[in-house]
């Protein structure tokens, strides 16, 4: 679990690796995507991802 203030951008591509990887196996990738981004709750984390803002 990250600590507030801690540096995440190191894991961010990463991250995003693991996601599109499981996306790309679903049905429809881009729902599937969008699902699992929605699930991450770190508003911070969605931005950085360039997903929100």
């Amino acid at each position: 679990m990250l600590k507030r203030g801690e540096n995440i951008d190191d894991a961010l591509p990463f991250l995003q690796g693991l996601i599109d990887a499981w996306a790309n196996g679903q049905p429809d990738p881009p729902v599937a995507r969008r699902q699992a981004l929605a699930a991450i709750a770190d508003q911070r984390l969605l931005e950085k991802l360039g997903e929100v803002g």
